[in-house]
C-alpha cells in the first residue's frame, strides 16, 4: 500500500480512537465499537479497505494521484492487429500521451506484444476472444494486477460471428459488473466498438453501441467508477479501417486520443485512486482459451508481429520458398498460397477453424482433387495468423 493511502487510514483510524476516548464516559461499553473499527482499519481487511477508501474520497481526504496502472482489455483490436507496426495499436500513442500526465505509468496484463515499438508491451488483448471469454478471466486478472484504470473494447467477435447478438449488451454489462466487483476502486473506461466495413456486422455494431450509454449510466448511478467513450467520441469511419474489423494507424490514433481525453478527465475529477498491490499468483486460462502451444518455435523460425506460434497444425504443400500468404477473399484472414515454378498458384482459404473451407469455390486442382482448398498436404510447419479480433 502506498504511503499516501497509509496516511489516509491513519487519519481515519485516529479519528475513531479519539471518538472512543471522548465517549467512553458517556456510553460505557459502546466505546468498544469505535475501538473495534480502529482495529479493523489497522488490519485493513479488503471490504473495510474498499468501503473506507470510497468514503475518504467523498470527504476529500483521499489523495489525488498521477500514478497510473492501466489494463488495456479486449480482443485483437486491443492487441493491435491491423496497425503498423503490428502488436501495438492504440496502446503506443496512448502511452505517449499519458506520460505527459503521470508521475509513473505502467501498462499491465498477461499478454506481451509490440516489442521494440512501445516502452511497455503488457496488455490483455486476446485475438478472436468474445465477451464471455474475457469475463471468464477478468476477476483473477483484476485482482492480480490491481489496475486503477481499465480500458475495455470488447464485443466485435460476438457480433461478427453472430453469437447471441441480442444478449451481447447484457454480457457486456455482466463483464463490467465483474470488474467493479473484483475492485470497486478501478476506473473502467468502456469503449464503443469501432465500425466494420461489412454491412451486416456494422449494423449489429451500431445496435450494440446504442445500448452502451445506458449500461454505463446504470453503473454510474450506483456510484461505480465507469466512464463511456461513445461512438461519436471515437469518430472512426470506414476510411480509418485496415480491413473489415481492424483499424489502420489513423483509426488507432483516434482511439488513443479518445481514451486519453476520458482518462485525463477522470484524473482531474480526482476519481482515479492510487494503485494498490495486487495478488502475486498467476491466473488460470479461461475455459474457452485455446490450449498453449506444446513447444516453443524451433530456432530460426520467423515469428513476425501479429502471428502466434501454434506448433505444427498441418503439413505444407510445397517448399517454404514457394509458400505465400494473402487475404484472397477479404475476410480479414491470410490464406495459404503455393506458387509453382511456372507461376501457377494453388490456394487454400483460412476459415479460422483449422479445417477446410469451400466458400467461395476455387478452380479444381487436378493434382489435389479438392477444389484447391482445405488443409495443405505437404511438409511445412504453419503459424496461425491473428488477422481476426
Amino acid at each position: 500500500m502506498s504511503n499516501n493511502w497509509t496516511a489516509v487510514f491513519q487519519k481515519i483510524g485516529n479519528g475513531f480512537g479519539a471518538i472512543a476516548d471522548k465517549v467512553s464516559g458517556w456510553w460505557g461499553g459502546s466505546v468498544n465499537f469505535f475501538r473495534t473499527l480502529r482495529g479493523a482499519l489497522a488490519a485493513r481487511g479488503p471490504e473495510v479497505q474498499n468501503n473506507l477508501m470510497n468514503r475518504a474520497i467523498e470527504l476529500g481526504w483521499a489523495p489525488r494521484t498521477t500514478a497510473l496502472r492501466v489494463l488495456p482489455l479486449g480482443d485483437s483490436i486491443t492487441h493491435g492487429v491491423g496497425g503498423s507496426p503490428g502488436g501495438v495499436g492504440y496502446r503506443g500513442r496512448l502511452w505517449s500521451e499519458l506520460q505527459d500526465d503521470t508521475s509513473t505509468l505502467d501498462f499491465v496484463g498477461s499478454v506481451d506484444s509490440g516489442q521494440g515499438n512501445i516502452p511497455d508491451t503488457d496488455h490483455e488483448g486476446h485475438p478472436r476472444w468474445q465477451i464471455n471469454q474475457i469475463d471468464n478471466l477478468v476477476t483473477c486478472t483484476i485482482r492480480r494486477f490491481r489496475p486503477n484504470v481499465v480500458v475495455l473494447h470488447i464485443g466485435t467477435n460476438d457480433l461478427n460471428n453472430d453469437v447471441d447478438v441480442a444478449t451481447a449488451p447484457a454480457r457486456l454489462s455482466k463483464l463490467i459488473g465483474d470488474i467493479v466487483t473484483a475492485d470497486p476502486l478501478t476506473t473502467v473506461v468502456v469503449s464503443s466498438l469501432v465500425p466494420s466495413t461489412n454491412g451486416t456486422t456494422n449494423a449489429r455494431i451500431a445496435s450494440y453501441n446504442s445500448r452502451i450509454p445506458a449500461i454505463v449510466s446504470d453503473f454510474r448511478n450506483e456510484g461505480k467508477r465507469v466512464r463511456l467513450v461513445g461512438n461519436g467520441d471515437l469518430g472512426l469511419t470506414a476510411a480509418d479501417m485496415n480491413d473489415s474489423l481492424h483499424p489502420n494507424n489513423n483509426g488507432y490514433r483516434k482511439m488513443a486520443d479518445a481514451y486519453h481525453r476520458v482518462i485525463k478527465t477522470a484524473m482531474a475529477d480526482g476519481t482515479i485512486t492510487p494503485p494498490l498491490p495486487g495478488d502475486s499468483g498467476e491466473c488460470v486460462p479461461a475455459p474457452a482459451e485455446p490450449a498453449p502451444p506444446p513447444t516453443d518455435p524451433p530456432p530460426g523460425t520467423p515469428t513476425p508481429d501479429g502471428w502466434n506460434w501454434a506448433g505444427e497444425i498441418a503439413t505444407g504443400a510445397a517448399p517454404r520458398e514457394q509458400v505465400r500468404f494473402a487475404d484472397l477473399n477479404g475476410d480479414g484472414r491470410d490464406d495459404y498460397l503455393v506458387v509453382d515454378d511456372q507461376g501457377g498458384v494453388r490456394a487454400w482459404f483460412n476459415n479460422g477453424a483449422g479445417g477446410p473451407t469451400v466458400n467461395p469455390p476455387m478452380p479444381a486442382d487436378p493434382d489435389q482433387g479438392d477444389g484447391g482448398m482445405g488443409t495443405p498436404p505437404g511438409g511445412l510447419p504453419l503459424c496461425v495468423a491473428n488477422r481476426c479480433p
